[in-house]
């Protein structure tokens, strides 16, 4: 894997800044855009005083980047005329769901981004054991009309962050406390309406077109078509289920670092951790689908509570409903204050824009002394630094690698580690130590991840062999199916497996 050094990180975004495609400058563009106005979809220019605002990434690094117009899709049928638009004058499009991306690639230079976030529709069945999920939706949204349609015994895998788009989220994974128990969100998809590259309806499930069924868990929002509704299967969680969280000080990072990738991944299938290193503190949370006492049990039989000098309240458990705990665990105070927030798809913006820029391994076996150090290390002295170990095992061990897209269900836990800082405020070299520290932390990382295998959800165009990292013996297939539902790659983006990519 190349080293993901400051100076390249900074031509390739130079290179995105600049680059736009020819038929831009001809005749066509007016044409493309009359074609446009005569869909249904809501059409924002680059003149129009809303595109700042539509155009705006969540992460403020790629938020130069300008569109040639960004479309609003309300129904199926917008979003098959405007596809058939940009066939038929050849321009990039790129389908948008809205909530947040690490790397915005919904949103890139000359292209059009086709946002679908007016397409939010939640629906539960009468007997509250599926939900019909338009891809405009924000995943909170399936865990809130889960919970309410069932009177608190069903729910859905996905992420911590109430706030993502469902279209985006999906496709790449969606892991959360529940991933222990019941795998990734898209594991839980029994069927999917796409709008193809032709502007034609395909429909997915188990009697009819398979292959697209496989590769929706695991291939990355777009990368097909436009997806335009999920139905996914909700899951059970008893009434109360049991939380809680410890702090500790970073001076004993290392030695809990090094206890959780053994002892975590082999815990019972109910319960789902992350140990975060963030804000110059140590902070272990959990979910555990069963009581308190239990919990609690569980959590004294280890040494998890030895290690350190946890500081006061840390390892309480509570019990309340899923729902509840869902909004809690988000760390969100726009959730955790009031959990019927994630019924809407309202989110208020955050009090100060971000830049990010992150990276993610996942890990086969307990990383050595250096490795820990590097990650404890980035988290104490990288501006903004963040570094976050999720563990898997349970029932990701369980499902084979060859089951969807996603190959890599033996890993014991994800690494993600990023750094930010506020635009406008950081100074050049406060962005160049970070992003320093980011590319030391990879080069300690990287020679203890087979393949490197990634989780494509925490995009990284750094990444060399991103198609092994990615997918690894599922990429041959994945292309396959790549080439039979969009031949001609008319969708794509930097980290979409085209049909001519090479593998290796």
């Amino acid at each position: 894997m190349r080293s993901a050094g400051v100076t390249a990180s900074l031509a390739t975004l130079l290179a995105l800044l600049v680059s736009a495609p020819a038929w831009g400058q001809n005749d066509l563009q007016p044409m493309f855009y009359s074609c446009l106005s005569a869909t249904g979809a809501e059409v924002v220019l680059p003149s129009d005083p809303s595109y700042s605002t539509a155009s705006k990434q969540a992460n403020g690094l790629y938020d130069n980047l300008l569109p040639l117009a960004i479309v609003y899709a309300s129904t199926v049928e917008d979003v098959q005329q405007v596809v058939k638009c940009a066939k038929q004058y050849s321009v990039h499009l790129i389908p948008r769901s809205g909530g947040h991306s690490v790397m915005g690639l919904s949103v890139r230079q000359g292209a059009v981004t086709l946002d679908v976030s007016r397409m939010h529709a939640v629906t539960v069945s009468p007997d509250a054991t599926t939900a019909t999920v338009q891809a405009g939706a924000f995943i909170g949204q399936v865990y809130y009309a889960a919970a309410t349609s069932s009177g608190g015994t069903k729910g859905y895998p996905g992420g911590v962050c109430p706030n993502v788009g469902v279209g985006g989220h999906l496709p790449g994974g969606g892991i959360g406390y529940l991933t222990r128990s019941y795998g990734f969100a898209c594991d839980h998809i029994l069927a999917l309406k796409m709008v193809s590259a032709t502007g034609e309806v395909v429909v997915a499930d188990d009697t009819q077109n398979q292959d697209l069924l496989w590769a929706a868990c695991g291939s990355g929002g777009g990368s097909l078509g436009v997806t335009v509704e999920y139905t996914v299967q909700l899951v059970d969680v008893p009434q109360n289920v049991t939380v809680w969280s410890a702090f500790a000080s970073m001076n004993d990072a290392a030695a809990i670092a090094e206890y959780y990738q053994s002892w975590a991944p082999q815990l019972p299938h109910e319960m789902g951790t992350f140990l975060n290193l963030i804000q110059k503190q140590v902070i272990h949370s959990g979910l555990y689908l069963g009581p308190a006492d239990e919990a609690s049990r569980i959590l004294e039989e280890s040494n998890i509570m030895e290690l350190a000098d946890w500081l006061p309240g840390s390892f309480i458990p509570r019990e309340m409903p899923w729902i509840q705990a869902v909004a809690l665990l988000s760390n969100d105070p726009y959730y955790s204050k009031n959990f019927s927030n994630m019924a809407t798809r309202d989110h208020p913006e955050g009090a100060l824009p971000f830049a990010s820029k992150s990276k993610s391994y996942n890990v086969f076996s307990p990383l050595p002394e250096d490795a820990l150090d590097a990650l404890v290390h980035f988290a104490n002295y990288t501006p903004g630094g963040w570094v976050a170990f999720q563990a898997w095992g349970g029932r990701m061990a369980e499902i084979p690698a060859n089951a969807t897209a996603f190959p890599w269900r033996n890993a014991i836990m994800n690494i993600f580690y990023s750094t930010s800082w506020v635009p406008g405020q950081a100074s050049a070299a406060t962005i160049s130590s970070a992003l320093t520290y980011l590319t030391q932390a990879q080069e300690v990382l990287s020679p203890y991840i087979p393949y490197q295998a990634s989780y494509l959800n925490y995009l990284d165009t750094d990444l060399a062999s991103w198609p092994t990292a990615y997918w690894g013996d599922n990429a041959p297939r994945l292309q396959e199916v790549k080439r039979q539902y969009d031949p001609t790659d008319f969708f794509s983006n930097e980290l979409v497996l085209t049909t001519t990519q090479s593998l290796t």
